[in-house]
């Protein structure tokens, strides 16, 4: 695995919502589940201060601004399961 930096979204507020609502009705392609999951990592700033509650309410005129780590790789890798009996058969 390569280490990639992450991207960084910047979001001027246009009206007063939830920050949660607010970043899902700005950004498209991100769902506000994932938003809800970055505020509370705290992936997320509002004019400068990290927000951990996606209930913080923004006004317009807020500045926001999104760290957004890359996905982990999407694709399982197998994984050996150790075997713990043998198989029996019935009598």
């Amino acid at each position: 695995m390569t280490d990639v930096a992450p991207d960084t979204l910047s979001v001027t507020v246009d009206e007063a919502d939830r920050l949660d609502r607010a970043l899902a009705s700005s950004v498209s392609d991100i769902s506000r589940a994932r938003f809800q999951s970055l505020i509370a990592a705290g992936q997320v700033a509002v004019n400068g201060a990290t927000i951990v509650e996606a209930k913080h309410r923004v006004k317009p005129g807020d500045s926001i601004t999104v760290v957004v780590p890359e996905p982990d790789d999407p694709i399982p890798s197998p994984k050996r399961c150790p075997s713990t009996s043998p198989m029996r058969t019935m009598p």
